[in-house]
């Protein structure tokens, strides 16, 4: 069995993040942040952030082992979510 889904680019989880968070934009422009150090998010944003995600993807995402490293900035989210 195959299972296809929608690999979730930077752009839009992007758009996700400032949709949820606004007052993230400033800091997405940056070379180095950190999303849950910085308080944009927190345990609910990232449950939205997760939650518009799978609506993407089509798939839901294993939460076993989340950590506050997994959304400290865009590439660690899209190393999870795209994760096989």
């Amino acid at each position: 069995m195959v299972c296809h889904f929608k690999m979730l680019d930077k752009i839009k989880l992007t758009k996700i993040i400032i949709k949820i968070v606004p007052r993230a934009q400033n800091f997405l422009k940056k070379k180095k942040y950190n999303l849950v150090e910085e308080g944009l998010i927190d345990s609910f944003a990232i449950i939205q952030i997760l939650l518009e995600i799978e609506k993407i993807n089509k798939r839901k995402i294993k939460v076993g082992n989340l950590s506050r490293e997994n959304f400290k900035d865009i590439p660690s989210i899209l190393k999870l979510v795209n994760k096989k």
